[in-house]
């Protein structure tokens, strides 16, 4: 685009010079004639419009470098964006995973406080029931001994009362046997004397 500009200004500069040739050499016969004094030096207008040319490269120049410049601003300030952007969702990723670690750690940890809380009920549970099945056998040994020693009691009352009896019971025989004795011999005399 800047070249077809280009040339078009060329060809407008050359359609320019050759009026202004024309125009110069009527105004140069018009001077002589009238012999004016303020003649026209058509070379230096070459030397213009070649300051001219340049002056518009230069600004060419300077305008398509400060759209380059302006371009690169533009590329190093999205870059800059995208690289903030990449950096916050590095960072928002690293901080769900951390709130995830610290979610499965705390989790984690009641697990392992729960496991260990049921072990030691566990644990104090069988110490208890083991206590309570010491105290019954204890118990039960007591109760045990306590009966036969209650059963023995028995057995040697019954025993005692037993010979009791049967000693009575002897008594009475020889007491019965003693008087029966007495009487026979109370009756033998008794007859003896009758005789």
């Amino acid at each position: 685009t800047s070249s077809h500009k280009e040339r078009e200004d060329g060809k407008k500069r050359d359609s320019e010079m050759k009026n202004f040739g024309h125009c110069a050499s009527s105004e140069k016969s018009i001077h002589v004639k009238s012999e004016d004094v303020d003649i026209p030096m058509p070379d230096l207008e070459p030397v213009k419009d070649t300051e001219s040319r340049d002056m518009d490269s230069r600004k060419q120049e300077e305008e398509a470098e400060q759209a380059r410049l302006k371009e690169a601003e533009e590329e190093a300030a999205k870059k800059k964006r995208a690289e903030e952007e990449e950096q916050e969702r590095r960072r928002l990723e690293a901080e769900e995973a951390k709130k995830r670690e610290e979610e499965l750690a705390r989790k984690a940890a009641e697990e392992r406080k729960r496991q260990e809380e049921e072990a030691k009920q566990r644990k104090e549970q069988e110490e208890r029931e083991r206590r309570e099945a010491v105290q019954r056998e204890e118990e039960e040994k007591k109760k045990r001994l306590e009966e036969e020693k209650k059963r023995k009691a028995e057995e040697e009352r019954r025993q005692r009362e037993e010979e009791e009896r049967l000693h009575r019971e002897q008594l009475e025989r020889e007491a019965a046997e003693e008087a029966r004795r007495q009487r026979e011999e109370e009756e033998r005399k008794e007859r003896e004397r009758r005789e």
